[in-house]
């Protein structure tokens, strides 16, 4: 698997999740502590996490790495 396509993959499963939780990018980067210009850069697949806040992202969407990574 190409990294693009990985990262294309994250990016929607992502937005997905945050969705069906029903936060916006804005609630999902308060609860992650992150600023929110990085969920913005996130959900593009203009950048991907690393892993310290890919576990912040887990926690803010009571979810697992897995369920971010999977395919």
């Amino acid at each position: 698997m190409s990294d693009h396509h990985f990262d294309a993959m994250f990016a929607a499963r992502l937005a997905s999740l945050r969705e069906m939780r029903g936060l916006t990018q804005e609630e999902v980067a308060k609860r992650a502590e992150l600023k929110p210009a990085a969920i913005s850069h996130f959900e593009p697949a203009r950048r991907s996490p690393c892993l310290r806040n890919l576990m912040k992202l887990c926690s803010a969407l009571n979810c697992t790495p897995n369920d971010l990574l999977k395919p």
